[in-house]
């Protein structure tokens, strides 16, 4: 989140510079794949393995797809990105971290079979669907339940918790 006081890349990279790259108007550190800044008009490339924390905060996007070669997307990696409307999350992602995507005017969501964990207030006020043959969660009503422990995800626009719930996640 360093860099996201600004909607469009303003950064430069000394010649010399062997840690970074920039790439798909996004800023990566390349050892650990991890991308550290994005931009408005940013496409997430292919090789990127993590979208850190306040990665894209407050950028002007409105739509991002999330390759699958993104393994973890984490913490408020898109918060306050008021203008996100779209986002396509690809199979091979396995976390969507706490309020990912909080302050987004995303409505609608497809969880892909791939994820494995989401964190509390990953998404608010959005309608969830499930891609076919994901394990890990499943939907009562608009509810988005993780299977292994009935936890409560994403909850219900109405308030309606499911039967069965044993825990509801943070935010």
């Amino acid at each position: 989140g360093a860099f996201n006081s600004t909607n469009k890349l303003h950064i430069k990279l000394n010649e010399e510079n062997s840690k970074y790259v920039i790439k798909g108007n996004c800023l990566i550190e390349k050892e650990k794949k991890r991308l550290i800044g994005g931009w408005e008009d940013s496409v997430i490339p292919d090789d990127v393995e993590i979208i850190d924390i306040y990665a894209f905060r407050d950028s002007k996007i409105e739509e991002i797809t999330i390759p699958g070669s993104v393994k973890e997307i984490c913490a408020f990696a898109f918060q306050d990105c008021k203008n996100l409307k779209s986002v396509k999350l690809n199979e091979g992602i396995k976390g969507i971290h706490e309020g990912a995507f909080v302050g987004t005017k995303i409505e609608q969501v497809t969880i892909p079979s791939s994820v494995e964990k989401i964190e509390g207030g990953a998404f608010v006020k959005v309608d969830v669907a499930l891609a076919d043959g994901n394990a890990n969660f499943r939907l009562d009503g608009n509810c988005l339940i993780e299977v292994e422990t009935n936890q409560l995800v994403i909850a219900d626009r109405n308030g309606l918790i499911p039967m069965g719930t044993k825990i509801i996640s943070k935010n």
